[in-house]
């Protein structure tokens, strides 16, 4: 994660559809430049969210997901401190919902700051409004 394709690029600015856009840039490039025809996409983890995403507007011709998870980015992540921190969830729920109504995030423990720091909060934040 946060690298981008396309240049001057801050970890703050990048997005799921920043790295979306990459994907299809990447297979436009190589489909006119270099004429490949057969594109199949191979995702881990995020990546597999961001293959996906790719695959529903791409001509791709196989689809390879990785530990991609089955849940939306919010319920995985509440379900990871149910299982891991649950005397954090609540306050991860409260953030959650922040971000679903576009509210600033409040952080007030440590850990929760490292999750929810500023720097991820455009990727967590589109994620989380935008992968089913």
């Amino acid at each position: 994660m946060a690298r981008s394709y396309f240049p001057a690029r801050l970890e703050s600015d990048l997005t799921i559809d920043t790295y979306v856009k990459d994907v299809h840039f990447i297979i436009q490039t190589l489909s006119a430049e270099y004429g490949f025809r057969t594109f199949i996409l191979i995702g881990h983890s995020k990546g597999g969210l961001i293959a996906l995403l790719v695959a529903q507007t791409a001509c791709i011709n196989s689809l390879v997901l990785i530990a991609t998870p089955a849940l939306s980015f919010a319920e995985n992540l509440i379900k990871q401190y149910q299982l891991r921190a649950p005397q954090f969830t609540e306050d991860v729920e409260t953030i959650l919902e922040a971000i679903k109504q576009g509210n600033a995030i409040q952080c007030g423990c440590k850990h929760l700051s490292l999750v929810f720091r500023p720097s991820v909060n455009r990727i967590s934040s589109h994620a989380i409004l935008s992968i089913p």
